[in-house]
């Protein structure tokens, strides 16, 4: 039977007052109850390819699902009315919806096109999609989760509300370090990138190296569109899972043929230019004392008509977890 955790809302103050910023699930563990994460960026297509990699999910029994931003294409929505909320989100995901599969949010920079906030009041009327907050956390067990906002650090009309998300989370990983077996940051952009954005600008660069790389685990983004296991900086592994929907090429590849992958981009230590998605698991090891991070790349190809040929593994990796390491980065 698939677990479903209730959210318990923490009444934490940030720097800018928001109580709803900091969520904690009820104290059931993601390893004790074997929990499959499956992780999708930039799907809000509403064509055949997001269909497809939607339609694979199905298969997956995915226990939650986290959304990596840039939900809806090309703008986002402009409230919880706009119609492109049905076809690029609602529809798509409707079966896994429809079985109370969470999906978890954080916004894109094309989510910010038009009306960012309406996904504050899509997911308060509507349990299964979680986003309490633009940045939130959450502790199952000892595994703790941050989600975050880094399109403010991308965007310099944006730089008024960095502040209170750095001393948040400055704040709450203090809080947590003591409690955190693992430690797994969610957020938009990558900082390092084989795709064609390149690695991450100034601000949202100087962001995740001081503020998440070198004190936590394994930092999972989209932006880029494609999959790629870009290996450890700090201590901190990277993924990046972008291609649920949109796919672009990678870094330094002029190829336009639809059919073509590359493996081992410069870089990377895995890279491939398909449309897919990342699983995330966690168990002990052999002893119990460390919680292992089991993660998976999975390429699908499209048919064309918004379902999928084939559904494949093409990657798979472990992160050791070592919790916390504040004072480390």
């Amino acid at each position: 039977m698939r677990f479903v955790p209730l959210l318990l809302l923490l009444s934490l103050l940030s720097a800018c007052g928001d109580s709803r910023s900091w969520l904690e699930q009820r104290p059931d563990s993601l390893v004790k109850d074997d929990q499959l994460i499956c992780i999708i960026g930039d799907p809000g297509t509403g064509d055949e390819n997001q269909w497809a990699v939607a339609r694979a999910l199905q298969t997956m029994e995915c226990d939650q699902i986290r959304v990596l931003g840039d939900v809806i294409y090309p703008s986002g929505i402009t409230s919880p009315q706009d119609p492109l909320l049905q076809s690029n989100f609602m529809q798509p995901y409707a079966e896994l919806l429809g079985k109370g599969v969470p999906f978890y949010l954080v916004m894109g920079n094309h989510d910010y096109k038009q009306n960012a906030g309406a996904w504050l009041q899509v997911a308060a009327e509507n349990p299964d999609i979680v986003f309490p907050n633009w940045y939130y956390a959450e502790r199952w067990g000892d595994i703790c989760i941050f989600s975050l906002e880094t399109t403010w650090y991308n965007k310099l009309y944006f730089i008024h509300k960095r502040f209170a998300e750095t001393m948040w989370l400055r704040r709450t990983m203090e809080a947590q370090r003591d409690r955190c077996g693992f430690s797994l940051v969610l957020g938009h952009h990558p900082l390092m990138s084989s795709g064609r954005h390149g690695d991450a600008g100034y601000g949202e660069a100087l962001f995740l190296r001081d503020e998440v790389f070198g004190k936590v685990d394994l930092y999972i983004a989209g932006h880029d569109h494609y999959l790629s296991d870009e290996g450890d900086y700090k201590g901190t592994r990277q993924l990046v899972s972008g291609a649920a929907g949109k796919l672009s090429h990678l870094k330094g590849d002029e190829q336009e043929d639809e059919d073509y992958h590359s493996y081992g981009a410069e870089g990377a230590v895995f890279a491939a230019w398909e449309q897919g998605f990342v699983t995330l698991r966690f168990q002990r090891d052999k002893d119990g004392d460390s919680v292992m991070g089991d993660y998976r790349f999975y390429a699908v190809t499209p048919d064309g008509e918004g379902g999928y040929q084939e559904l494949r593994q093409v990657w798979e990796g472990q992160v050791r977890g070592r919790g916390l390491r504040l004072g480390d980065g």
